[in-house]
């Protein structure tokens, strides 16, 4: 409904552009490190926490590996190969993640999807896909520098949340009664204003232009990827129940928006990264469902 409701805005007289990058910056500065603050610290702290983490870098590496294969075959330039590795090689693990993971498996094993998005998809952002990035985009992009890499993560207000909540975790601090209900207030507040967020920035202009390379990076990111996490976590390293559950749906989620941004930024064919996130993520709100119930019918 929040979605439907995103796009629905589009067609008011209102500035759907600014209205999306606010709702985005309150994403990031507020309800996203407010939920990461009231659940960091409670979520179990053994070297289980490792899996859900690695989940996002199994599935860029294996991103890497299917759109260098496809790229070779089909001959598609620099551009458009970077595009679909940031893209199909990262999942939008958080706007789009955390509301379907907290319906389908509840706000008790949110920690686990928190776990895949920062010391996850987020770190591989901002490390593995800027490098990709900038190597691809030269040379008109400037060359990748380790010190801004560092600059990005230690400005990202989520981030530096979920080091914090590590910190306090392991001090086996709690929260008080106030501050906790106040964060699990603004906590609670992220479903409705990310997926309204994402509804705003949805567009369908490029999806004819670029069906081939569509099919190939979404076929990965919402179907081969999962699959990939469930045989390699679950059948050879025996995860699980909800560790195993969400993991395997947070691989198959839409392609990160950030990422996109990232791609369109740097010149790496902006229509194409505009295209596999909108219709990514129309297609996710079916194929993770389904993923949910297959995982459910063979548990």
């Amino acid at each position: 409904m929040a979605l439907g409701f995103g796009g629905l805005i589009r067609r008011l007289p209102v500035s759907a552009p600014d209205l999306s990058r606010a709702l985005n910056q309150y994403v990031l500065w507020v309800s996203l490190p407010a939920l990461t603050l009231h659940m960091g610290v409670t979520m179990p702290l053994s070297w289980q926490i490792l899996l859900p983490a690695s989940v996002a870098w199994f599935g860029f590496f294996g991103a890497w590996l299917w759109v260098r294969w496809v790229s070779r075959r089909l001959q598609w330039d620099r551009a458009t190969t970077a595009c679909l590795l940031l893209t199909c090689g990262l999942g939008n693990t958080s706007f789009v993640g955390f509301p379907l993971i907290r319906s389908l498996y509840g706000e008790e094993h949110l920690w686990i999807a928190l776990l895949i998005d920062q010391p996850g998809s987020f770190l591989v952002l901002s490390t593995l896909g800027l490098m990709a990035a900038t190597y691809y985009a030269e040379p008109t992009a400037a060359g990748f520098r380790l010190t801004d890499m560092l600059r990005r993560i230690g400005r990202f207000p989520p981030f530096l949340s979920f080091a914090l909540a590590l910190l306090l975790n392991a001090l086996q601090f709690q929260w008080p009664a106030l501050p906790g209900a106040v964060l699990q207030a603004f906590g609670a507040t992220l479903t409705p204003a990310a997926l309204i967020a994402v509804g705003l920035q949805l567009q369908w202009q490029a999806t004819r232009q670029y069906r081939q390379a569509m099919a190939f990076g979404l076929s990965y990111r919402l179907g081969i990827a999962p699959f990939l996490v469930w045989i390699t976590y679950g059948g050879m390293l025996g995860v699980h129940g909800p560790l195993l559950g969400v993991s395997v749906l947070e691989a198959g989620m839409a392609p990160m928006i950030t990422a996109s941004i990232v791609a369109a930024g740097l010149g790496l064919n902006p229509p194409l990264a505009s295209a596999m996130v909108s219709v990514g993520i129309a297609l996710s709100l079916v194929t993770v469902p389904l993923w949910f119930a297959l995982l459910q019918l063979l548990s």
